[in-house]
């Protein structure tokens, strides 16, 4: 196996060292990374990870020296694709699994790798290097890491049997787990996962003995070798889950320029319905031999579709949620001093647990396992107290890989650090839970014992008060009022749950917050959903970062208000010193112009409506709706069907400059007749408002709308004219690519800066959700306009949108600029 060295690895990021060089060889090599650097971007997106929450840790697996430190991945954001082009291809060289499973077992956790599974991955590794001869020398190097990949990812497995302090304690908790799977039957599913169990215990105590030849597989072994995957409940609804989407490939153009490739994936594509957990007696079960009734099927397959599209569009009074009166009633009894057991427990301690859930969206069982830590703990996450309040660290997952968005001066950015202050009656009923640095909230006691009591708790308040609240409500109550009540992002509830959602799947690679925001926000959540009145100030000194209204967590491709406005002057410039006589005298000079005009109208249409950078904006002027100010674009639709096909609110200021655009192609058609006749028969076409008459059926007028609307079937509006070396003019459409060969001279920014910043700005104007969802495209099943249980408004969404987006493009400095070619005419 060929081993990294100095020169391969300067020639991979220029920009390295002569310090940072022998370290990095030193530790790509411990984690056997092939020598051409295939697939590295995703090992070392694990890696960053597991040292930004456990870098003690992390230097002592490794073996790294003290003044190793974060900077050091900042060298990767700068790589030579030319000689080493593998280096984002997004599968393991052949074979690496059995030959560098270390290398594999990084590559795998680089899209499933949790804040919570760090420190035992880190300490896993760790016991591997230090026995590294042993187990290689037993061979089980391979067996080891393929049960860990395996049982990881099984839904069946209870990763809690990984967390421990130490691979001893790891250890134990797998035995005791192992004799749990004794219990069930030879064909039962969980009996798969003994194998690997078996493998990791042998693993931790090193104790392996010697290899028993098996003569036969049985039918259980030929099963484990099918994929499960994991589910979430679907928000809003009892008991309908969803499958998780798979890590997606993705080109380096998507990865650099900010564009979610998930986004071309519906949210909710799969519905699964939870099965009963108690076995039906033998003569309740149907009939084998029955024939399958397929209308019965059909019925039940259109009532869980409903059901399903229902769950995300709930009002204020939906059954799900915990009515006005029902939340009086509980927050009276969980705010209560009064004293008492219950199912053995005080009173007090399980108010705070029951409450934390509540505020936090949590279940009981994670409730339970946070930890009170101290205000400069390396833990991910945990409760601890600063000046008379409690806060609670968060932890948010980065959007996106290490790129050279890291090092853009002109974006925002970001941290994966939430620092959440509880107001003032939380804190309160924290306080009386007395807990002791490094102990979790449920201290000790089983999550079966808390449930129950918790139960009794809820049973004792319904009983008095004659409601109906249920532990279910109570946990899911926070997400069901969200989704409801539509004035908060959902984004923000991955900072109090400590996970990303379906939901928030494609919106969250779009929301910045600062830390100052979030919290601001979810005060505001907090005195409309419980009806108590928040904390009138935040405290200051939440969190350690440099740049306090500059760093955040979510996007790291949001721009720089002020970075924006030197782009506009930049834009604008280009277009100032012209004349129109002097445009016009030579064919040259009119291309120049064109090149920068059509610039120019470019950025403000991608500033202006959020349009993903996808190629060909506004394919026809035809789908500009001027009567309605609004803008009909298909930049994330397929060829033939109508999917995520939109029309979203046009800014005047858009409007008026794609008007004067429409002139510009009038002029330019004629210009180019004698030079360029195909490309002016092009612009005299799509300038010409008789186009339609032709079109005398339905039919014919749905083709050619689903022609025109595909943005990479048919020549656009947005051209660029470049002059090629043999002295000819080539016309190409307004692709990324163009569009970043025409952008060297401005300042550096995204393809996708304008989706991010018209998120950011929405969000800052506390925009209704369901309004950035009609601009963004981020419509999840039933909430789509016209759905069977929306009521959207088109005309209404427009005329609430356009006044907030104008005034952001006034912000900015953007004007509508006329033709410097048409003014000779007008």
């Amino acid at each position: 196996m060929e081993l990294v060295n100095v020169e391969n690895l300067k020639k991979l990021t220029p920009k390295s060292n002569d310090v940072s060089l022998p370290i990095w060889v030193d530790l790509l090599n411990a984690i056997e990374c092939p020598s051409n650097f295939q697939s590295l971007q995703f090992v070392l997106h694990t890696l960053e990870i597991s040292y930004s929450i456990n870098p003690p840790l992390f230097c002592e697996t490794f073996a790294v020296p003290k003044e190793f430190d974060s900077s050091f991945f900042d060298y990767f954001s700068n790589i030579n694709f030319t000689d080493f082009p593998n280096y984002y291809r997004e599968s393991l060289p052949v074979g690496s699994k059995s030959d560098r499973p270390i290398f594999a077992i990084l590559f795998t956790f680089s899209s499933l790798l949790t804040p919570h599974f760090v420190k035992p991955l880190l300490l896993l590794l760790n016991h591997y290097y230090k026995n590294e001869s042993l187990i290689n020398r037993r061979d089980k190097s391979e067996d080891v890491f393929r049960a860990l990949r395996l049982l990881y990812q099984d839904p069946l497995f209870k990763c809690d049997c990984l967390f421990g302090d130490d691979v001893n304690v790891i250890a134990q908790k797998l035995e005791d787990y192992k004799q749990q799977l004794a219990v069930f039957d030879g064909d039962s599913d969980q009996r798969i996962l003994i194998k690997y169990v078996r493998d990791l215990i042998h693993f931790c105590r090193l104790d392996w003995s010697q290899p028993v030849r098996r003569k036969r597989k049985t039918k259980t072994t030929m099963r484990s070798s099918y994929n499960r995957t994991r589910v979430e409940r679907i928000y809003g609804s009892e008991d309908l889950y969803t499958y998780k989407l798979k890590s997606l490939p993705s080109s380096i153009e998507s990865k650099t320029e900010g564009i979610a490739e998930s986004e071309d994936y519906p949210p909710l594509a799969f519905i699964k319905t939870k099965a009963s957990e108690v076995p039906k007696p033998i003569f309740e079960l149907p009939d084998k031999a029955a024939i399958k009734d397929v209308k019965k099927d059909r019925v039940q397959n259109s009532a869980i579709q409903r059901e399903s599209k229902k769950s995300h569009n709930l009002i204020l009074t939906s059954r799900t949620l915990l009515q006005c009166y029902e939340m009086g009633f509980l927050l009276d009894e969980l705010l209560s001093r009064r004293k008492g057991k219950v199912n053995g427990l005080d009173k007090q301690f399980i108010r705070g647990i029951a409450l934390l859930s509540l505020v936090t969206g949590r279940p009981i069982e994670q409730v339970a396992k946070l930890k009170c830590i101290d205000v400069d703990s390396i833990e991910v996450e945990g409760l601890y107290k600063n000046h008379g309040h409690w806060y609670l660290k968060s932890y948010h997952a980065a959007t996106a890989e290490n790129g050279p968005q890291r090092t853009n001066s002109n974006l925002l950015r970001t941290n994966t650090e939430v620092y959440i202050q509880f107001p003032t009656w939380i804190s309160n009923v924290l306080d009386l839970l007395a807990l002791n640095a490094d102990e979790e909230t449920g201290k000790g006691h089983k999550v079966d014992t808390l449930n129950k009591a918790i139960q009794q708790l809820i049973t004792s308040l319904n009983r008095k008060q004659h409601c109906q609240i249920s532990l279910k409500k109570i946990n899911y109550h926070l997400v069901n009022y969200v989704v409801a009540y539509e004035q908060f992002d959902p984004v923000i509830l991955e900072c109090l749950t400590g996970k990303p959602s379906y939901y928030t799947r494609s919106p969250r690679h779009y929301a910045w917050y600062s830390n100052d925001m979030i919290n601001r926000h979810i005060q505001t959540l907090y005195e409309d959903a419980f009806l108590v009145e928040a904390d009138s100030a935040l405290q200051d000194g939440l969190y350690s970062w440099p740049v306090r209204n500059e760093v955040g967590v979510g996007s790291q491709f949001t721009p720089k208000q002020d970075s924006l406005r030197t782009l506009v002057k930049h834009l604008q410039l280009q277009l100032g010193g012209s004349h129109t006589f002097d445009m016009a005298k030579r064919l040259s000079s009119a291309i120049d112009y064109h090149n920068a005009y059509t610039l120019y109208t470019l950025y403000m249409m991608l500033n202006a409506t959020g349009y993903r950078a996808v190629g060909n904006p506004l394919p026809s002027f035809n789908l500009l709706l001027n009567r309605y100010s609004a803008l009909c674009i298909s930049d994330k639709d397929s060829v033939v069907t109508f999917a995520h096909m939109r029309v979203i609110a046009c800014a005047p200021v858009l409007t008026e400059q794609l008007n004067h655009y429409l002139d510009h192609v009038r002029t330019m058609s004629r210009l180019l007749s004698v030079a360029l006749p195909n490309s002016s028969e092009q612009y005299k076409d799509q300038a010409s408002p008789t186009q339609f008459i032709d079109l005398k059926s339905k039919n014919e007028k749905l083709n050619w709308f689903i022609t025109t609307k595909n943005s990479k079937g048919n020549d656009g509006l947005f051209v660029f004219f470049d002059h090629t070396e043999q002295g000819k003019i080539k016309a190409t459409n307004a692709y990324p690519k163009s569009l970043k060969q025409h952008s060297e001279e401005l300042p550096s920014f995204p393809m996708n800066f304008g989706r991010h910043y018209v998120r950011l700005y929405l969000q800052e104007k506390r925009v209704n959700q369901e309004l950035v969802k009609f601009q963004l495209g981020h419509w999840v099943a039933g909430e789509n306009p016209l759905e069977l249980f929306s009521t959207f408004d088109f005309k209404e969404a427009v005329n609430t949108l356009c006044p907030i987006l104008e005034q952001m493009m006034g912000e900015l400095g953007w004007q509508a600029i006329p033709s410097a070619l048409t003014r000779k005419r007008l």
